[in-house]
């Protein structure tokens, strides 16, 4: 291949790859400037949403040597109950994958944090769907 044709497939190869990543670029250009000027806190309530607040006032109410069920409401919301679990540590948790299991366990915590699509909360156990 010539130098002329090998140039021009270079150019062409890079200009598509620029072409796709240079709005990605911008727009974590374009935060991170924007996440400079914000507390830690606040930058990780930025990235997170709602639910590292919700995380945050679980871990400061709830006592510290409470065990902690949480129940999911669908196996789809794990990655959210691995969330709640690293943020209750030092704590016992125990994630169950239903209500169902939840009851099934005979030595169950009694601090139970429900998981759903809406959101999270510490329920009672009567309070449970």
């Amino acid at each position: 291949m010539n130098p002329r044709a090998r140039a021009a497939v270079l150019v062409l190869l890079f200009g598509s790859a620029m072409l796709f990543s240079v709005p990605d670029l911008a727009r974590l250009v374009r935060d991170s400037f924007v996440f400079a000027r914000l507390p830690y806190e606040q930058r990780r309530e930025r990235v997170y949403g709602p639910d590292y607040a919700t995380m945050r006032r679980f871990a400061t109410e709830l006592p510290r040597d409470a065990a902690v069920a949480i129940v999911l409401r669908q196996p789809q919301d794990v990655d959210r109950g691995i969330f709640v679990n690293y943020y209750l540590y030092p704590r016992v948790t125990r994630i169950y994958d239903g209500v169902d299991k939840y009851r099934a366990d005979v030595k169950r915590p009694r601090t139970i944090i429900f998981i759903s699509s809406e959101g999270m909360r510490v329920v009672a156990e009567e309070q449970l769907p």
